[in-house]
């Protein structure tokens, strides 16, 4: 589903970039522009192009859980799912360091899963653990940020425990 919707950025980028030459060609041939206002704003074009491009490569590299060595987890990755829905719908998992996850006991006497995000401890819901065999064996998160008035927290949609080493 991601690399689906990068190629469509992707061709979107390139669609806009070749109606904005066209913009630009059309105004330089009706004498609305002089010669170095076209060279301009086609470097201007190119320049955001790029940029763009870039940003969308770079995060199309971003490391995710889901490992491209093991073609045979594919099917088991898209299936995957907590009770709050879908795992890899919207979003690749992040592989969660072994330092970084761990139990802890809850008010109501019960162990919680708890993770470690950008140094910040986040208790997991319970909705989000996925409750069948890990057969990728490492722990993997799907969540999002989200923003209200400045303030930004972790929502956790899906969990999934490794094996600690």
């Amino acid at each position: 589903m991601e690399n689906f919707c990068i190629k469509t950025l992707l061709l979107i980028v390139i669609v806009l970039t070749y109606v904005s030459f066209a913009f630009v060609v059309e105004r330089w041939r009706q004498r609305l522009v002089d010669k170095f206002e076209t060279l301009f704003l086609a470097i201007f074009i190119l320049g955001i192009s790029a940029l763009l491009t870039a940003m969308l490569l770079w995060y199309a590299s971003q490391a995710s859980a889901h490992d491209a060595k093991r073609p045979d987890l594919n099917h088991w990755f898209e299936e995957l799912h907590s009770s709050k829905g879908p795992c890899c719908s919207d979003a690749d998992g992040a592989l969660v360091k072994d330092a970084d996850w761990d139990t802890i006991k809850g008010a109501d006497g019960i162990a919680h899963y708890r993770v470690r995000i950008e140094g910040k401890w986040i208790d997991v819901p319970d909705e989000a653990v996925v409750r069948e065999p890990n057969l990728y064996g490492q722990t993997v998160v799907w969540g999002s940020r989200s923003w209200y008035q400045n303030n930004s927290t972790w929502i956790i949609r899906c969990f999934i425990a490794g094996v600690m080493m």
